[in-house]
């Protein structure tokens, strides 16, 4: 009995040094934590220029694949929004008389004008996305509780499965697309693309950080501290979840130090990406002030003049 007691006591002890150990020894001054962080970012503020910056925050845009990065506002719901269609879903809208519906309502044919138009089965099976330039005949405009789809089928391809695909991807025409002349059919391909490559050009500006803004070097910083924080949580528990004993504990102590952070450093983000497209919004830049895109706008005026005297 008196050695059970004796080994108990022991114990107690030697838990009470290592309770003691770890509170005297880890650091986890909230306080020198955050003075840590913002000697960090200082450093990164004068060691990166804003060209580094434009290109990293570019980056984690680009080839952001997880949780942890935040997300920028590009995303297109428009493919989920076509999904799981159903053959009773597919009515005619008689209500619908805008301009832009009637047109898309009486058009025999359509072209795909966008980089990364998705297409889908009837019953809403995403199949792939068509290239610019793509014909296909219009069975009918349709309006579904998901929105406007356009029932098609391949050009020349009559016999072909009926597929999906939402009609702002499309330039619409009334003609008898069998009976096109082959100048007239590579002038509307020529027209498709263009438009395609315009609207890319427009929408990859538009990811970009503008340098006249004055919160975009500090939206660069606070992004890629908020990226490098997620990254380092990531590394840091697959160690843990690797390791055993000692290490585990080690990674695991590091990862608890870490709450918190998260929390400071989501704010500081949303707060400068708010200042940052507030200010954007206050100073639009002017309309077609890229130089590419202008000189691709007159190319597509003057494809467009041709089409009108040839048609």
């Amino acid at each position: 009995m008196n050695a059970w007691i004796s080994f108990f006591l022991r114990y107690i002890f030697v838990g009470i040094i290592g309770i003691s150990t770890i509170i005297f020894l880890v650091p986890t001054d909230k306080n020198k934590q955050r003075a840590l962080t913002k000697l960090t970012r200082d450093k990164l503020n004068k060691q990166l220029d804003f060209g580094q910056l434009a290109a990293m925050i570019t980056s984690f845009t680009d080839n952001s694949g997880g949780g942890d990065l935040e997300a920028e506002q590009l995303s297109d719901n428009t493919t989920e929004n076509l999904t799981s269609i159903k053959d009773d879903d597919i009515q005619t809208n008689p209500n619908n008389t805008s301009k832009t519906s009637t047109i898309q309502n009486t058009a025999r044919w359509g072209i795909v004008s966008s980089s990364k138009a998705s297409y889908y089965t009837r019953k809403g099976k995403f199949l792939g996305h068509l290239s610019p330039g793509t014909a296909l005949n219009i069975v009918k405009i349709t309006q579904t509780k998901k929105g406007s789809i356009a029932v098609c089928r391949p050009f020349k391809q009559s016999s072909s499965d009926i597929i999906l695909i939402n009609p702002k991807y499309l330039l619409f025409h009334n003609s008898d697309i069998n009976n096109l002349s082959k100048e007239l059919e590579h002038l509307y391909v020529k027209q498709a693309q263009l438009t395609a490559e315009i609207a890319t050009i427009k929408k990859q500006k538009a990811k970009e950080l503008r340098s006249d803004n004055p919160h975009a070097r500090k939206y660069a910083i606070n992004k890629k501290e908020y990226h490098d924080y997620w990254q380092k949580v990531k590394d840091l528990t697959k160690k843990r979840d690797a390791a055993t004993n000692a290490k585990q504990l080690k990674y695991a102590d590091k990862l608890r130090l870490m709450k918190g952070e998260d929390i400071i450093i989501a704010n500081n983000l949303k707060q400068v990406k708010s200042d940052y497209y507030n200010w954007n919004i206050a100073h639009p830049l002017p309309e077609n002030s890229d130089p590419k895109v202008n000189k691709l706008l007159t190319e597509l005026d003057k494809i467009g003049n041709i089409i009108l005297s040839v048609e």
